[in-house]
């Protein structure tokens, strides 16, 4: 996503806040979908390499070949649930067993 990548990078460079931190180490990221921060912003790594990441997807799901380390550390970025239906959380529940099974 190039145009993203690159308003990323506009405001970056243009805080001064920014230029105050380490590798953004007081920022904070919210990341919706399953591709974390490489999707929108492909230069993160390089930008914001300490920032926190909010997402709600852990794995390495992308469709960018290049792209082979997940965005998620767990040492510094939170999970949080997708979007859960009522549905789908009683047919999880249907499938709960007791921890002696």
């Amino acid at each position: 996503c190039g145009p993203t990548t690159q308003l990323f990078e506009q405001v970056l460079h243009g805080s001064k806040h920014y230029h105050m931190t380490e590798g953004g180490r007081d920022h904070l990221f919210v990341w919706g979908s399953g591709m974390g921060a490489d999707g929108p912003f492909a230069t993160w790594r390089q930008w914001v390499p300490n920032a926190i990441f909010m997402m709600t997807e852990t794995e390495l799901w992308n469709p960018y070949r290049d792209i082979v380390q997940p965005s998620f550390t767990p040492h510094k970025d939170i999970l949080v649930p997708g979007r859960l239906t009522l549905e789908d959380m009683m047919a999880l529940g249907r499938l709960d067993k007791p921890l002696e099974e």
